[in-house]
């Protein structure tokens, strides 16, 4: 009978553990039991090294058995020929101690420890187990999860540890190494054009600007050599890939789609003229309203208010060019730089101020740009607002509710200065943003019976606990492209993607809530190969050719740094799908003595995963959205313990964050006097669904 690796490792660490544990018992017993006698004193080391030596073998190390080995030498040769003792009575174990590993030797490695996630451990085998029943246990008994919510102590120790483990999953920040280089004596356009050596493009090594220089954007793993990357197929071949046949839908709804890309649009922010740099805040912020700097906030808001305007649907941001289609002179000096937002010192640099936008966004097409839609673009934080009408919609519903936050506090506490009362509007809505992105968000993408939650105080414990940095490979992640729609469905009338996108006449007409239910009642397409949209298909070319150019690791060694096993076959790793399997193994063939499974580039490996799961993320990219989602949002300085509770949020803004939950929470606060309340989840509800005609 032949045994699977895993099963004959599982049977060693047990053979290895209970042989340890007696030759232990054994050694402490003859080293203290005989007077320290000098004999009893050798074999009490003998057995103990060969205890010592189960140890080196539970660790898959071959030098483990030949101590092994030297020890029960040593132990038959005192009983034998020192204490003339039976010899057969104390002997005869340690020969079949011996014999019994002769068969797992190939278990055994000459100089590497043991590869702990395609072998690991037989207690991390049992926790496992132990953890995959209770998952199943709690999906088939809803009752029981909802006993364990109401069992406070018991809930936070569960969420803590789910917590705890996503987050200490991978090796954490600092990160050792940075898109950062050695700065370049012979310019100083460096941070604008790039260093003039091209090769000159990532660190290979740690170094103190790479490590606080929050301006480069961070890295996990560091750079492959040249000749790996060169070796791999051409971009444009690899990114066919992606191309969409016919959308495969998914539980989903579009309006988390278009929220994942508002919400990340914030932070993970690529310098358009230097790919190295970033133009982040590194937080989440909500600089989408409120800008990247106080001195963009200054031209936002209007004493404890952010600007906007009363109209027939409600509530919404202001106009950001007057009449004449020049943008007002009150929002030129709005910046999308966090240095310039926040100090204007010197000349404007080339990119980034909101009196050059409507020249920036002709570059996408002149349709984005016409009169009619430039008319109606809204002032914000970020340049990439207005991108789609639910961006807009998004915007309008955290403007709308900050200022119903400023009214209250107001009122409640009439000593407050505008200032005061401004900031205090912005902390609670941030943190509700916080715990949407928590409890909504990242639950939805988890799709486990046991929702997550927010703990204010408990991450200032944790050895993640670490000022933020945006990192390479958080922002490849989540190129989300395959989830956006060819179309969008709005009053019965189909809308091709140039009439969703920079079109804020739609809600001009029809107001936020009416696009806000209408994304939540339409599928998002499910995150897989074969599904991005053609008017996407450029940017999942330049997704992969940005990761060639910083040499970014293969899929399988992130799955390694992420504590997951490494795949050994595409047909493992497209779990089970044979036509995708061939596709990737056509293009990805062994070389140079590398596996071909081991050559797969990041964002083609992230989508390829398991193409049969139920859940809407693939298992690495949920591993790694979760750990940095957590490490992120949970790290805001609003969360810490000395900065949460009434003095910062004032008791009314306690009970308001206490009572939020869901983006449903703040949408049904700040629905216009004539609309009907919107449908605003996540997950599609079959019975909100909406029919496409014909």
């Amino acid at each position: 009978m032949r045994l699977s690796a895993s099963f004959k490792g599982t049977f060693l660490d047990i053979i290895c553990l209970l042989v340890g544990t007696i030759m232990a018992y054994r050694g402490v017993e003859e080293f203290f039991r005989y007077d320290f006698d000098p004999i009893h004193m050798v074999l009490g080391l003998a057995l103990g090294a060969g205890a010592y030596a189960n140890w080196l073998m539970f660790r898959r190390l071959r030098i483990g058995y030949w101590i092994f080995i030297g020890g029960n030498v040593v132990v038959a040769f005192v009983f034998i020929f020192v204490l003339q003792d039976v010899w057969h009575h104390h002997v005869w174990p340690h020969i079949l101690y011996a014999l019994v590993f002769v068969p797992f030797l190939d278990q055994l490695g000459a100089r590497s420890e043991r590869d702990v996630l395609r072998d690991p451990p037989v207690h991390k085998r049992i926790l496992g187990f132990i953890g995959g029943q209770a998952l199943k246990l709690a999906e088939a008994f809803p009752a029981l999860v909802r006993l364990v919510k109401r069992c406070g102590p018991l809930s936070r120790v569960i969420n803590r540890l789910v917590i705890n483990g996503i987050s200490n999953a991978p090796p954490g920040r600092p990160l050792p190494l940075s898109l950062w280089t050695p700065h370049d004596p012979e310019t100083h356009l460096e941070m604008v054009a790039g260093p003039k050596d091209p090769e000159k493009t990532t660190s290979t090594f740690a170094s103190w600007p790479g490590l606080v220089d929050r301006r480069y954007t961070g890295r996990h793993l560091p750079p492959v050599d040249q000749d790996f990357v060169d070796a791999l197929p051409e971009v444009p071949r690899v990114a066919e890939l992606y191309r969409r046949k016919a959308m495969v839908e998914s539980d989903t709804s579009t309006l988390f789609c278009f929220f994942a890309q508002w919400f990340t649009d914030s932070f993970l922010r690529t310098h358009p003229l230097n790919k190295r740099l970033n133009t982040s805040n590194h937080e989440i912020d909500l600089c989408q309203i409120y800008g990247l700097g106080e001195e963009t906030t200054s031209f936002l808001r209007e004493g404890a208010f952010l600007k906007s305007r009363q109209t027939s649907v409600g509530e919404l941001p202001p106009l950001l060019a007057g009449p004449d289609l020049a943008v007002k002179a009150e929002f030129a000096g709005i910046h999308f730089m966090p240095m310039w937002a926040t100090t204007f010192l010197g000349a404007d640099p080339e990119w980034g101020a909101a009196k050059k936008l409507r020249e920036l966004l002709a570059g996408i097409g002149d349709w984005a740009v016409t009169p009619e839609r430039w008319k109606c673009h809204y002032a914000a934080g970020l340049e990439r607002a207005n991108s789609t009408i639910l961006y807009s919609a998004l915007n309008t519903i955290f403007l709308r509710e900050h200022n119903r936050l400023a009214r209250e506090i107001g009122k409640r506490n009439p000593h407050f200065g505008s200032d005061r009362v401004f900031e205090t509007a912005r902390n609670i809505n941030i943190v509700k943003l916080l715990k949407v992105i928590i409890e909504d968000y990242i639950n939805h993408l988890a799709n486990s019976p046991f929702k997550i939650f927010v703990e204010p105080g408990d991450a200032d414990k944790r050895l993640w606990y670490r000022t933020n940095r945006i990192s390479l490979e958080f922002d490849l992640l989540y190129r989300w492209h395959a989830m956006v729609p060819d179309r969008f469905l709005f009053q019965g009338e189909v809308l091709e993607n140039e009439n969703f996108r920079f079109n804020n006449t739609i809600i001009e007409k029809h107001g936020v809530e009416a696009v806000i239910d209408a994304a939540a009642s339409q599928r998002a397409g499910k995150l897989t190969l074969h599904n991005t949209p053609f008017f996407l298909q450029g940017a999942e070319e330049r997704t992969l050719a940005f990761a060639r150019r910083f040499r970014l690791a293969p899929f399988n060694a992130y799955r390694a740094s992420w504590k997951l096993r490494p795949y050994d076959s595409f047909l493992e790793l497209t779990g089970g799908d044979a036509g995708l399997a061939g596709e990737l193994e056509a293009l990805y063939p062994d070389w140079n003595g590398v596996r071909g499974i081991d050559r797969v580039d990041l964002p083609i490996g992230l989508l390829a995963e398991d193409q049969m799961r139920a859940r809407p993320l693939p298992p690495l990219l949920l591993a790694m959205v979760g750990s940095d989602a957590f490490s992120q949002a949970l790290t805001n300085p609003l969360l810490a313990k000395n900065i949460f509770g009434p003095e910062v949020f004032t008791e009314y803004g306690m009970t308001e964050i206490e009572a939020t939950s869901t983006f449903q929470n703040i949408v049904d606060l700040n629905v216009a006097a004539n609309a009907r309340r919107p449908n605003a989840n996540f997950t599609i509800n079959k019975d909100t669904l909406l029919t496409w005609p014909g």
